[in-house]
């Protein structure tokens, strides 16, 4: 009976182990509460996994690591930014990256009260996958400088009672 027992819970320890080795990145990364000296980032996996955020100057110098606890909902809260400043990051577990490149990055804000100019941009509908889709979202890569800001005003339901 023990015998039984400890086969059993060896093969359970050993499916969760794995399981954690073959997390793959399911949501995110997202970028959220940016302010002067601050910003939270969340990334969700397939699988509990302990998380590993860099982030530095630039893609080639991520020099600080932090890292999450062991789960499938990572949310990392980084303070002590510079303002005005761009950051570069990556997502991973350990050694295993899922996100990381030029494409990957923050600004933090302007000190307040500081006078400067940005741009946004505002659209609706964005569509259902279509190439046009593809095309605006590429026509906003575009822009230089590039928007701080998108504004969805709405585009939630659909004609076939779709969200």
């Amino acid at each position: 009976m023990h015998h039984r027992f400890a086969i059993v819970l060896f093969a359970c320890l050993h499916f969760f182990a794995a399981a954690s080795l073959f997390a793959q990145l399911e949501k995110g990364p997202y970028i959220q509460n940016v302010s002067e000296n601050s910003a939270t980032v969340v990334w969700y996996t397939t699988g509990a996994t302990p998380g590993t955020f860099k982030y530095g100057p630039s893609p080639s110098n991520l020099n600080t690591t932090v890292t999450t606890a062991s789960d499938d909902v990572h949310t990392v809260v980084l303070s002590g930014l510079s303002p005005d400043t761009r950051y570069y990051y990556s997502v991973g577990n350990g050694s295993t990256v899922y996100a990381s490149g030029d494409a990957y990055y923050f600004e933090t804000y302007p000190v307040p009260a500081t006078s400067t100019s940005f741009r946004f941009t505002a659209f609706g509908d964005c569509g259902t996958g279509d190439q046009y889709q593809y095309d605006t979202a590429e026509q906003l890569e575009l822009l230089s400088p590039r928007s701080a800001l998108h504004l969805l005003p709405g585009d939630i339901v659909y004609n076939n009672g779709g969200r």
